[in-house]
């Protein structure tokens, strides 16, 4: 066998025809609505599909590997000709230096001082000093250290504690967003303040995944959901009875869920309390429904400390 090309399938194929025109130039070749361009040995091709809706809200999914042999000016080039850049080139395998900010998760190896100190700590950062910044710029910082069971302990770190020879590591928390592709824009506007705030959007626009959880895997979940109305109002008339009770199971297993649901939604969508008979004060359950991005990372904040507090099995 001999993979040597790829087809890309697009509600919209003369615009993302134009797209790869700006960067790869003309296509080889035009028919049927269908552009195709050469790279090296290798083919890609764009055209219609009646099953693609949409912008492709997890681009990591699918990954190109083009050689070069000047990655720098091929690099700026494409740049120049309209490409999203995600991350400047780098080398594989090389650490980028680890941010240093409060509620960021940090990995920091530490120097061997002969004595029953670890080789590493991780925890939650809770201050730095003089501010937040790359590892190497921050003095002095204190960590939240985790416990299976409780409150965590915190710990007084120093730049002269922390070894120059692993990098250091920083991540945020993962919040898992169902939410339609308006209220995705909403959130966009506003992604760089959560992952300011140490928080990661992880989105998703279908059901499917959603359907494979059960009793056995739902551990693995992150801790927060965000869901959409409008993402709820979207799915089929035929799959919304599977797709409530999933929900009702994401709740009965603990899962932190926020029903994001915009004052414009009023008399437009009904609310996930109202969709899974959820009552304040008369039920068991009742789930919080900010009407705002702003509103949405107050209580993402607040969710989180509060696993975290009581301490992370």
């Amino acid at each position: 066998m001999n993979l040597n090309s790829i087809l890309i399938g697009s509600a919209d194929p003369e615009r993302l025809a134009q797209y790869y025109t700006r960067l790869f130039g003309a296509p080889g070749w035009h028919e049927g609505g269908y552009n195709g361009w050469q790279i090296g040995s290798g083919f890609v091709t764009v055209g219609p599909h009646d099953q693609v809706t949409g912008s492709n809200t997890q681009p990591g999914r699918l990954i190109w590997n083009i050689e070069s042999t000047d990655v720098k000016g091929d690099f700026e080039r494409l740049k120049a000709a309209g490409a999203t850049v995600v991350r400047e080139p780098y080398q594989p395998g090389a650490a980028a230096e680890a941010w240093i900010a409060r509620n960021y998760f940090c990995y920091l190896p530490l120097k061997d001082r002969g004595d029953t100190r670890p080789p590493a700590v991780f925890g939650r950062v809770k201050t730095s000093y003089p501010s937040d910044g790359y590892v190497d710029n921050v003095g002095q910082m204190e960590l939240y250290f985790p416990r299976h069971a409780g409150p965590p302990d915190v710990l007084l770190l120093h730049q002269y504690d922390l070894s120059a020879q692993t990098p250091a590591r920083s991540y945020c928390v993962g919040v898992k967003f169902y939410v339609s592709e308006e209220e995705m824009a909403d959130f966009r506007g506003a992604e760089n303040i959560f992952i300011e705030k140490g928080y990661a959007p992880l989105y998703e626009n279908s059901f499917l995944d959603l359907l494979e959880v059960n009793e056995h895997n739902h551990a693995a979940l992150p801790w927060l959901h965000v869901i959409g109305s409008g993402w709820f109002a979207s799915i089929p008339d035929s799959m919304q009875a599977e797709v409530r009770q999933q929900l009702r199971n994401l709740v009965r297993w603990n899962t932190t869920i926020f029903n994001y649901h915009p004052r414009r939604y009023s008399l437009q969508y009904r609310t996930l309390n109202e969709e899974l008979d959820f009552q304040y004060s008369f039920t068991k359950h009742f789930l919080i429904a900010p009407q705002d991005t702003a509103q949405v990372l107050k209580k993402v904040e607040e969710g989180f400390g509060e696993i975290f507090m009581q301490g992370i099995a």
